[in-house]
């Protein structure tokens, strides 16, 4: 039998530089910011700002309040803040509330967004950090 239209799936996470893969599971709440530089898949809630250098995946069940910033975002989950990326792809069971800005966007249909949206100009130089300022 197929995959159903909506289904999630997910490619096999590269762990970057570091060799480390993040998980938060669904049913974990943290109260804080999260900052990391290898990939980061988040099914639980965060409140507080997210920074990865690498990959950020977050799942169906994800709910995150606050600043999301990473290299690569693919969104299945709610986010009630605002989104930067190089690259952003917004599943059609996302929700996002809150300002995107990005290289390279993907919006499915069924998606939900309520924001603005700017497209950011690629640079030559070095990938930058997505660290959040302190």
């Amino acid at each position: 039998m197929g995959k159903k239209m909506n289904e999630e799936i997910t490619p096999p996470v590269s762990t970057g530089n570091s060799g480390m893969l993040n998980i938060i599971s669904a049913g974990t709440i943290i109260i804080g910011n999260v900052y990391t530089e290898s990939d980061f898949r988040v099914d639980g809630e965060i409140d507080g700002e997210i920074a990865c250098n690498e990959k950020l995946i977050l799942g169906k069940t994800s709910r995150v309040k606050g600043k999301v910033s990473a290299s690569y975002v693919e969104v299945f989950g709610e986010v009630e803040g605002s989104v930067m990326a190089e690259t952003l792809e917004v599943k059609s069971s996302a929700r996002i509330q809150g300002d995107i800005s990005a290289q390279s966007l993907e919006m499915e249909p069924d998606a939900l967004f309520d924001g603005t949206c700017s497209m950011l100009k690629k640079k030559n130089a070095d990938r930058p950090s997505y660290f959040l300022s302190e």
